[in-house]
């Protein structure tokens, strides 16, 4: 892992598109950094922070990934309304992880968000259901 002021990190770059875009999408490779990263943490890291610059698509497709490697839960991320997790993303890492998602689980974890989504424009737009 690559230190930051004592702090382990990864850093990748690529840009927030769920199609694979050679040089700009996220690749396997990034996918592969994420996994040698996780793999050199010791059993005393109990947090990981996941950030990208809007914080809505890419970093909650990672820590939706993360959650699943550690056989966490990640139904908070998808029914969370600020978040779109990228697919691509999750795709990537899931099967890096040896964990892949099957299309019939991603069309309900896309269900799900897309639901919250709606249903938080619904409560702005109308207020709480009596």
């Amino acid at each position: 892992a690559e230190r930051l002021t004592g702090i382990s990190y990864v850093f990748l770059q690529y840009d927030d598109v769920d199609t694979e875009i050679p040089g700009r999408s996220f690749s396997e490779t990034d996918a592969a950094r994420i996994l040698g990263f996780l793999q050199k943490l010791g059993p005393e890291i109990d947090t990981i922070w996941c950030c990208c610059d809007a914080d809505q698509s890419r970093s909650p497709a990672v820590a939706a990934a993360i959650c699943r490697r550690y056989g966490l839960d990640d139904s908070h991320i998808w029914a969370d309304p600020r978040y779109r997790p990228n697919m691509l993303v999750l795709d990537l890492l899931t099967k890096a992880f040896g964990l892949p998602v099957s299309d019939e689980e991603k069309d309900f974890l896309l269900y799900t968000n897309r639901k919250a989504f709606r249903d938080a424009i619904r409560m702005q737009q109308c207020g709480p259901a009596k």
